[in-house]
């Protein structure tokens, strides 16, 4: 069979990694089908890959781009190359197309409504989205399948959307947590800290780290809060820490690699994730891997992550994030309790990429709606 597989969009951290751990997963397979896979002109390395039965396109970045590359580039793609089956990673897919196709979807604005969120988005974010849904609107006239990784996701979906919930596909990502650790130089000298691993979307909601840390700085519990963004990037939190004269118990890391956030978790108190909004939350399973005590937002999404092996609080309760980490700090019992229930809990949802992989090919192959 000739699959088409579109991640000329993936060029975010985060839906990236996705798609070259696919790649390198059907690279080092051996497989009766042939895929034409499109991906992002940076990436050099997918170009080199020599396999007869891979061919790699390249796309460019930007919006006109976008349109050109899913909509007339790839359409004259499956035409001229007879491709069977098409995948599109990357929310947005190929318009009206005329064979069986599936759309991974990544993006938790797309599933969820506005009316679930806590927050506002900036004005340009907010833009952005209108189009990013229009477009989506329309892949949803004749695509076969939505793939998505939670079953959360999957009623956001549902229900936003008016879809029938048959033709949604729970897929997970495969978690795939690094042997080795890489030390933070910038943590040699902190002895106690909580750790908050994350971007800096408006959804992540880094203001309540401020209050979480007025009230431990109040209660003389002597911690730092290590957040992987730059101090520029949450203007809001920084402000607010400032204003409440906590800013010094802050370390702005910024993006870290995977061995990095394994020594982070792995010498954590806890990790924190007051986030709002989020399609599947790796940070939630690389705790949960790494045996770290785990405070959350209290969302159906970090639920299904975790189960029975986090403290839920409410998101915007700053107060009652820092009560939490207090009871972890003043109780080995309980802590030991949660680090064992999260390594037990990821031990239930691990996913290997060969796993995934297979459940992608497989679903293509035999969809019996095709």
């Amino acid at each position: 069979m000739k699959i088409g597989i579109n991640m000329g969009n993936l060029r975010s951290l985060g839906t990236a990694s996705i798609g070259k751990k696919l790649i390198t997963d059907l690279a080092n397979q051996s497989s009766n089908n042939t895929y034409e896979i499109w991906v992002p002109e940076e990436w050099l390395w997918a170009q080199k890959i020599n396999k007869p039965n891979i061919n790699i396109f390249t796309t460019r970045p930007g919006w006109g781009a976008k349109f050109y590359y899913d909509n007339i580039a790839l359409r004259h793609s499956i035409i001229r190359n007879r491709i069977e089956r098409l995948l599109s990673i990357g929310d947005t897919g190929t318009l009206f197309c005329n064979i069986p196709n599936y759309l991974m979807v990544q993006q938790a604005y797309l599933a969820y409504s506005p009316k679930e969120y806590d927050f506002i988005l900036p004005k340009k974010s907010r833009m952005k989205f209108k189009i990013m849904e229009k477009y989506f609107m329309l892949n949803l006239l004749n695509v076969s399948k939505i793939i998505v990784q939670t079953n959360d996701m999957k009623r956001g979906i549902a229900s936003r959307w008016n879809f029938p919930e048959q033709r949604i596909i729970v897929i997970p990502s495969a978690i795939e947590i690094p042997s080795e650790e890489v030390i933070i130089k910038e943590l040699k000298s902190v002895n106690q800290y909580v750790c908050y691993i994350a971007s800096s979307g408006p959804h992540k909601n880094h203001i309540v780290l401020a209050d979480m840390m007025a009230k431990l700085d109040s209660m003389g519990i002597d911690l730092y809060c290590i957040i992987t963004v730059r101090m520029d990037e949450v203007p809001d939190l920084t402000y607010r820490a400032r204003q409440l004269g906590i800013l010094n118990r802050f370390i702005f890391l910024g993006t870290i690699i995977p061995e990095q956030v394994r020594y982070l978790l792995k010498n954590a108190v806890a990790m924190v994730m007051p986030s709002n909004l989020e399609s599947y939350g790796l940070p939630y399973y690389e705790a949960l891997a790494a045996g770290c005590p785990i405070v959350a937002a209290d969302k159906s999404f970090s639920r299904e992550a975790c189960a029975d092996a986090a403290i839920y609080v409410d998101a915007n309760d700053g107060e009652a994030f820092a009560e939490s980490i207090l009871e972890i700090c003043n109780n080995q019992f309980f802590r030991s309790h949660l680090s064992n229930s999260g390594k037990k809990r990821f031990q239930e949802v691990n996913k290997s990429q060969t796993e995934m992989t297979g459940n992608l090919i497989n679903l293509i192959e035999n969809d019996s709606d095709n």
